[in-house]
């Protein structure tokens, strides 16, 4: 049960810093696709 709710969590947290890495990313790209 604890471990369902810790793993639930951890997949809330990993795809919120997913989410954030992937738009950094996209956005570092397209800064250097600019120059």
């Amino acid at each position: 049960m604890v471990r369902g709710a810790y793993g639930e969590a951890y997949m809330r947290m990993s795809k919120k810093l997913a989410d954030a890495l992937g738009t950094s990313y996209l956005m570092f790209y397209c800064e250097n696709k600019k120059r």
